[in-house]
């Protein structure tokens, strides 16, 4: 009878040890998912196609009578926006700039970042774009967007003291697509003074305004 008992007592541990094994191998092969997972959620977050702006400033005025659009020269406007992508180009903006902060208002951030975290975009890529009309969007994060100019233009008011500041003085749109790949949750940016992040290194004029939830066309 004891014998039998040690024999039952043996199998008992043996099957405890198999199912403990078991329930090990399955909890590691569902860590590995978990883990492929997050790694496809990062690529997709972070990895974006790289665009650029070309901007024409000024008014946008219609005229019903031969129902077309004109630019007339006005300061502080922007007329149309055309995007240009390069879907080969996949990059991770957070090689280039601050990216995914915790603080919506632009304002703050600027007097927390530091001109020479903005790296050139265009420099880094070896694009070419006009200086003063092409600038290349990122994002901050979800609520700020961020434009890289490579000269000033008829956007940025700059006093005495050589600050500057970005005026709009109208509602301005971007392009859907490129808002939604940059990472942002909306794609409008309301008339406003906004902040100009100068680094002097490599003369890049960094805007940053808060876009409002949503997206509009």
């Amino acid at each position: 009878m004891k014998r039998l008992s040690l024999v039952f007592v043996v199998a008992l541990i043996s099957f405890w040890s198999c199912e403990r094994e078991s329930i090990s191998e399955n909890t590691s092969s569902i860590k590995k998912d978990a883990d492929l997972i997050t790694d496809a959620d990062n690529q997709k977050k972070f990895n974006r196609t790289i665009c650029l702006f070309d901007i024409e400033f000024g008014k946008k005025v219609y005229f019903p009578s031969s129902n077309t659009f004109y630019c007339f020269n006005q300061q502080f406007a922007i007329c149309s926006i055309e995007p240009v992508c390069f879907p080969e180009i996949i990059i991770d903006p957070c090689e280039f700039i601050p990216c995914w902060l915790d603080d919506l208002d632009p304002w703050i951030l600027y007097e927390k970042l530091d001109p020479k975290e903005f790296f050139s975009i265009k420099d880094k890529l070896g694009l070419e774009l006009d200086s003063k009309s092409g600038a290349i969007p990122f994002a901050l994060n979800e609520g700020v967007i961020g434009l890289q100019f490579y000269n000033k233009n008829d956007l940025m008011s700059f006093n005495k003291d050589g600050n500057a500041v970005f005026i709009l003085k109208e509602a301005t749109i971007f392009d859907v697509e490129i808002s939604e790949n940059i990472g942002l949750q909306g794609n409008v940016v309301n008339p406003g003074e906004y902040p100009i992040i100068f680094n002097e290194e490599n003369e890049t004029f960094n805007i940053i305004a808060n876009v409002e939830e949503g997206f509009k066309k």
